[in-house]
């Protein structure tokens, strides 16, 4: 039972707590604070041993139990008592400042109460349990003479000053240690990708006795991948299993080589009863999933399956009825599906979506022949080639399944595959010489199974610091050892916070892709990560550790990246699943709503409520709410109808004295009703409404003292409270073009928050920008408009008495820009100028060559001319460029970008006819984007230009003659998307089109705004944003929902995050 991880997040918010003036200008409370604070701490090593001794001691069990029982009313009592002395402190101010006052109150007495059950808890250890901090510190030393040693350089670019400093002491720190060990250490680096993708060589001594043998000792060099290029090495891996354009040449998952065109001739032999069944079988962890992720994403395969593919990942609770509906999203014409319907009318629906159409389901996991007996009947037999893979572990399920086809089994890995395998995820570049005797180990240890070796490789790959005898101290921790065995051998290593930030991930549907930056703020919001030591330092970059920990060790998987390569989306590991849903349960960290149905409830009560269904039906009792610490609610089904019962739940969960939130998520959920007194909840950290479409929220928000993210993006509220730029815990504040007025210099005028994210804020030349926004300095990522009068940049137009106001609109746009080009931190900018109409006004720039971490930046508006090359942020990623008018060839300037890895010109940004990308060009370049360029005619491509370019996309552009047979030759152009082209244009690309470049050819009916047909002469000339394509971006933006187009804020676009 995780009661160590539960005690740390109680630690941490003790230690909140006497961060907070509010409650430490009271001695008798600082005092007592302290106390319960090192009561706590004092513990947490008896934690850890009866972790490792609860399975076989019944008392131990039974003490952890009344243990975690005991710390949830501590942390109960805590957060009552604090949430107690804010109200009284509203009531009665000063006076709560004197000690003796303060003891005629129930928060006093609530204080000591606390004070009494942690003292009983220390009382209570069992006889047999030791402190084992100390042994856990004691583990981590190393063996200096058998530690592998790592990059100086973690980028691998050698441009960042402070970082070559780091290295030089690193250095002068690495011949210390080499004088006093007699050895030696030599650390080199290689450039390997650009950024962040280094090797290291190092030597590493083998000891032909022991480790103390140092005199008889030799040595050599191992050359291993730093932390960040195993983080890639991670994401590129995730990136192959989640990709949908399967690309055969990027294929270099060991063992698969032969694996993948067997399963891929069954897909596409011809129909047949024998072959329209392929049941994949193999133990845990064999890979059966990556080999049907391997087939499913090929081109080829989702080419000739192009009328209908679906996958489902099935679990041990999976219903029928889960799998049904999950299928039914999935279909081209998907509804929205109540869960309620009957069983057999799902299959009915099923069976009518996959009528006269060859189609493709996956079902990944089946776990019992009944499972598959209750699900046959719903795929109609087309006689047309349609395939259905099922994976399971279960022979005998596959045998049921196909009785007249032969199982594909999956043999396990060879002796010198396992060992490329483990090479590869542990990170090292070369081998390991025999004299050490790991190898042989190593193999046995993992039995040939690919997840094995993922995950042991992907372990030790964050043990190098240890060394190879460390390596062998963890081997001899569990053999021989099951898959289940080494999956819970990765979870145990994890410290308590990791732990618990794991755990949480169980609440989301299984089949949701996470969000990473959902998933990572609401780990913030729950408490349960550190804060840094380093003052420099926010949560966030620590959360951001988290993530990248559980990715380096294959816990977590990345489905989605940016544009940049950055993570985008996640999922759990999916043989983690059943494991943690058991510890999950075991410390009631939350409890799911389905429906009349409830699960994961656990033996603690209710911590969480999460809600799958119709909140309206929530069977809870009014005393369950009182200690609810997170509402968070996937309920996204139904969009015609606004979820009222919101505003009751959220109510119950305020009740008297109540108000324990620190978490309301509401994201994807229809309008829901919010009360009025939502600032009650003091301890609210997250208040999530995006893609609500709500109309506005409840004035009380802005006394949400502790508010951290407030995420309003994809709602129709376009005023929020004033007082919400006086919170000073606020980092996240995503906005949905909310206009920030003249008056608001008034609530400016003291400190403001220290935001890292603003997004979707709309400012004009009254709004307060020195002495306002000019103090948010520690922005990285901001999303700003800025409206000019529609006199203002209209040169033909001359009116008496606008003189001024064109002066006032010429400082404000000066103050708004240098003020950005000095956000050193910013990471992701998204800068946008339009007039009183919503149409694109003129866009005033200066030099951004500070700004050494914008990666991500999106431009909208009327330049005079394109920035010099040294203008630029030095490390430009992703660039967009809207409705900017530029008369003049951008391509020479924009190709010395050496950084740019994507480039979109979009809309009307470029007025010419004439392109030409000279000689060596674009050298990062892997994505190009041509939108709406309606006078384009030639496009040329000298020879050495956009040599990485994987993917081209063009819209609109009816003029354009031909694309340039030099990017047809280039071995790395795998993608080419045509939108609304001449059949002209669309039979040259396949005439030239010698490589077999995967072309994807659209036709879309974009509908214009009401201003756009005047604007805009051309039929196509604008770009429709739905659902799915909401990442890319158009110089006006639209979304259908339902069959309902809504028509969101003109020129709302998407960079990044935000």
């Amino acid at each position: 039972m995780e009661v160590d991880a539960v005690a740390s997040v109680i630690l941490e918010k003790v230690r909140d707590l006497l961060s907070e003036e509010s409650f430490t200008n009271n001695k008798v409370i600082g005092i007592q604070l302290e106390e319960m604070q090192q009561a706590l701490k004092k513990m947490k090593g008896f934690f850890i041993d009866a972790a490792d001794k609860e399975d076989n001691s019944q008392g131990v069990k039974n003490w952890t139990d009344d243990y975690m029982r005991h710390l949830y009313s501590v942390e109960d009592s805590i957060e009552s008592f604090a949430l107690r002395i804010t109200r009284q402190r509203k009531r009665l101010g000063f006076l709560m400042n004197h000690a003796l006052f303060l003891k005629k109150f129930k928060a006093y007495k609530m204080l000591k109460r606390i004070q009494r059950e942690i003292k009983v808890l220390n009382d209570q250890t069992p006889a047999g349990l030791e402190d084992a901090s100390l042994r856990s510190i004691h583990s981590q030393k190393t063996d200096p003479a058998c530690s592998l040693g790592r990059s100086i350089d973690e980028y691998g670019n050698g441009e960042n000053d402070e970082a070559d400093d780091a290295d030089d002491k690193q250095v002068e720190e690495g011949e210390e240690v080499k004088r006093s060990l007699i050895s030696s250490v030599q650390l080199k680096n290689e450039d390997l990708i650009n950024e962040r993708h280094s090797i290291s060589s190092s030597t590493v001594l083998i000891t032909e006795g022991n480790s103390q043998s140092l005199p008889r000792s030799k040595s050599f060099k191992l050359r291993s991948l730093t932390d960040n290029s195993l983080y890639r090495e991670r994401t590129q891996n995730s990136k192959l299993m989640y990709s949908y354009s399967y690309d055969e040449e990027a294929l270099s998952i060991v063992g698969y080589e032969r694996e993948v065109p067997k399963l891929q001739s069954r897909l596409a032999e011809e129909d047949n009863w024998i072959g329209r069944i392929i049941p994949v079988v193999g133990e845990l962890g064999s890979g059966k999933t990556m080999l049907a992720r391997a087939v499913y994403g090929n081109r080829i395969i989702k080419n000739r399956f192009k009328a209908a593919c679906a996958w489902v990942t099935i679990f041990k609770e999976t219903t029928t009825k889960d799998i049904l509906l999950n299928l039914l999203k999935q279909g081209e014409n998907s509804k929205e599906q109540d869960g309620k319907i009957d069983e057999e009318l799902l299959k009915d629906r099923l069976r009518q979506e996959l009528k006269g159409k060859r189609y493709l389901i996956v079902l990944d996991g089946v776990q019992s022949s009944d499972q598959w007996e209750s699900l046959k009947n719903a795929f109609p037999d087309e006689q047309n080639g349609s395939k259905i893979i099922l994976t399971t572990c279960n022979e005998q399920v596959a045998l049921l399944a196909g009785p007249k086809s032969k199982p594909h089994s999956l043999s396990k890995l060879d002796n010198e595959e396992s060992w490329s395998l483990f090479l590869k995820k542990v990170g090292l570049r070369e081998d390991i010489p025999d004299s050490f005797n790991i190898k042989e180990r190593i193999i046995q240890f993992c039995q040939g199974l690919p997840l094995n070796i993922v995950l042991l490789g992907s372990l030790l790959s964050t043990k190098k610091d240890r060394g190879i005898n460390g390596w062998s101290v963890i081997l001899d921790r569990q053999e021989p050892p099951r898959t289940s065995d080494i999956l819970m051998l990765s979870y145990n290593d994890l410290d308590a916070h990791l732990k618990l930030c794991l755990l949480y991930m169980m609440m989301f549907p299984k089949e949701l892709d996470i969000p990473v930056r959902r998933l990572q703020r609401l780990w913030l919001a729950e408490g349960f990560v550190k804060r840094p030591e380093n003052r420099d330092m926010f949560q966030e970059d620590v959360a951001q550790d988290y993530f990248d920990n559980l990715v380096k060790r294959s816990l977590i998987l990345v489905s989605k990246l940016r544009s940049d390569g950055s993570p985008r989306k996640c999922r759990l590991l999916g043989a983690l699943h059943d494991i943690l849903l058991t510890k999950a349960r075991d410390i009631s960290l939350f409890h799911v709503h389905r429906g009349s149905v409830c699960h994961e409830d656990g033996p603690f009560g209710k911590r969480r409520l999460v809600e799958y269904a119709d909140g309206k039906n929530c069977s809870l009792e009014s005393s369950e709410y009182q200690f609810l610490r997170s509402y968070i609610s996937f309920n996204s089904q139904k969009k015609d109808t606004p979820a009222k019962y919101v505003d009751n739940l959220v109510s119950s969960m305020i009740g008297k004295g109540y108000g324990l939130l620190r978490v309301i998520d509401l994201e994807g959920v229809y309008k829901p009703s919010l009360p009025e007194n939502l600032g009650h909840l003091f301890h609210l950290r997250y208040l999530g409404l995006r893609w609500t479409f709500l109309d506005k929220i409840p004035k009380s928000v802005g006394e949400l003292v502790y508010l951290e993210t407030l995420d309003l993006k994809h709602t129709n509220i376009n005023k929020i409270p004033p007082s919400i730029w006086k919170l000073k815990h606020l980092r996240h504040l995503n906005l949905n073009e909310i206009h920030l007025d003249k008056d608001m210099h008034l609530h400016m005028c003291g400190s403001l928050p220290k935001l890292l994210t603003l997004w979707g804020l709309s400012v004009n030349h009254e709004s307060p920008i020195k002495n306002g926004l000019s103090k948010l300095t520690h922005l990285r990522e901001l999303g700003i408009s800025f409206c000019l009068s529609k006199f203002d940049d209209d040169e033909d137009v001359k009116i008496e008495g606008n003189n001024s106001s064109s002066t006032s609109s010429t400082q404000f746009s000066e103050d708004l820009v240098d003020w950005i080009s000095n956000l050193t931190t910013l990471q992701s900018l998204r800068l946008r100028s339009k007039d009183d109409s919503g149409r694109p006004a003129d866009l005033f720039l200066k030099p951004f060559s500070r700004l050494d971490k914008l990666s991500h930046m999106n431009l909208l508006g009327k330049l005079q001319k394109l920035p010099d090359i040294d203008h630029f942020p030095p490390n430009i990623k992703v660039l967009t460029l809207s409705v900017s008018k530029l008369e003049h060839d951008p391509m020479p300037i924009l190709g010395q970008i050496r950084s740019l890895t994507v480039l979109r010109l979009l809309a009307n940004s470029y007025l010419g006819e004439k392109i030409v990308c000279p000689r060596g060009s674009f050298e990062a370049l892997e994505v190009l984007k041509l939108w709406m360029l309606k006078e384009l005619k030639e496009w040329e491509m000298e020879e050495g230009a956009m040599n990485k370019l994987k993917e081209l996309n063009i819209r609109c552009c009816s003029k354009l003659e031909k694309i340039p047979s030099r990017l047809f030759q280039r071995r790395t152009f795998k993608d080419l998307i045509l939108t609304n082209m001449p059949e002209k244009f669309k039979e040259n690309a396949e005439r030239n089109n010698l490589n077999k470049v995967s072309i994807a050819v659209k036709d879309y009916n974009f509908t214009p705004l009401a201003w756009e047909q005047a604007y805009d002469d051309t039929p196509n000339g604008m770009a429709l944003i739905n659902d799915k394509t909401l990442t890319e971006l158009s110089y006006c933006k639209r979304t259908i929902r339902d069959g309902k187009m809504t028509r969101p804020t003109p020129y709302a676009g998407h960079i990044g995050s935000g």
